[in-house]
Formats: C-alpha cells, sequence, structure tokens
C-alpha cells in the first residue's frame, strides 16, 4: 500500500488514445512523455536512471509511491495535453479511494493547481468538506484529519515542459519530498 500518492489530471492524449501516437522515446507509465519532466526531476534526487517501465515501476514501489489521475473521462477541445482543453470532465471519487486505501497516513502530491482543485471538488462532491486543501499551497504540506486517518498534502509546480518557469530550487524542495 502506497503511503505516497501523486495526484495528477489526466494522461496527455497519445497516452489515452491508440498506442500508434506514443513516441519510441515516451515510457508507458506515469508521466513517461518524452515532454514531461517528473522523472527526470526524481532522477536527480535518486542517482537512478529510469530508462524503462520496469525501472519507474520498481522505483515508485520501493518508495512507496503510487500515482493517479482525478479525471475518470473527459473529451478534449483539441489534441493537447493542456488542461485547459478539458471539457465535459468526469472526476473519479477520490475519497473512495482514500478512504479504503490508506490506513493512517498519507501523503499527497498534486502535479498542479489544477490536479488540486478538482481533488477538492471531487471530496466536496463526496461529502467529505473537510478534507479541502488550498490549491496554491506550494511550501510546506497542508494536513488534515478525519476519521483517525492523516492526509498531508501540496501543490508541486507542474513537472510539464509548458510550466517549467518554475526554479530549481523549488523543484529540489517540492520533489525531494516525495523521497524516504
Amino acid at each position: 500500500m502506497a503511503r505516497k500518492i501523486v495526484i495528477g489530471t489526466i494522461r496527455p492524449p497519445q497516452f489515452c488514445e491508440s498506442e500508434a501516437k506514443i513516441s519510441k522515446n515516451d515510457l508507458r507509465w506515469f508521466y513517461g512523455s518524452r515532454h514531461n519532466r517528473f522523472w527526470r526531476v526524481m532522477e536527480e534526487f535518486s542517482g537512478e536512471r529510469f530508462e524503462t517501465e520496469g525501472n519507474l515501476k520498481r522505483f515508485s514501489q520501493k518508495q512507496s509511491i503510487g500515482f493517479i489521475d482525478i479525471i475518470k473521462k473527459c473529451d478534449r477541445a483539441k489534441p493537447s495535453a493542456s488542461d485547459g482543453d478539458l471539457r465535459n470532465i468526469e472526476l473519479i471519487d477520490i475519497f473512495s479511494v482514500i478512504n479504503d486505501n490508506i490506513n493512517d497516513e498519507i501523503r499527497i502530491f498534486f502535479t498542479s493547481r489544477q490536479a488540486a482543485k478538482w481533488f477538492n471538488k471531487s471530496v466536496a462532491d463526496s461529502g467529505a468538506k473537510e478534507l479541502i486543501i488550498m490549491a496554491d499551497n506550494r511550501l510546506k504540506p497542508e494536513t488534515r484529519s478525519f476519521g483517525g486517518k492523516t492526509i498531508s498534502a501540496l501543490t508541486l509546480w507542474s513537472p510539464s515542459n509548458r510550466a517549467a518557469r518554475a526554479r530549481p530550487e523549488n523543484w529540489r524542495e517540492q520533489y525531494g519530498l516525495l523521497l524516504d
């Protein structure tokens, strides 16, 4: 069971559609697009190389990191990875996922403010308003308790190339929290 969970919005269109659209340089795993910096940043911290899906999965399991997308299904206005192009969004019931899959404590890392906002909408829709977090919280994990469980949450600087305006210091501080 994961002690940390990375929550994103939805995979880029090439990962949601035909396998033929995936580049030979992409890995078929969360944040495996060659245009995403997540695993490159994690390589810096861990000293490991993530050249195969197997490497990513083993590292994630060893570090007790789970991955999930907050969006169950949606339409796209354009075939882009931008959250701004998403339409007719249906969210997963993240409260049930968390409630059913953690024992007593979990750390949540959102890959964008939008992922955090949709998390908040999902937990509010399920009646768990006590779990709503600040979507702009990027400096210190915010902690919530419910039913004897503790959740701490932090919004990471987005790992997408498009959001590359984050300073390296911010990446180191935030992404370093993912490692034990």
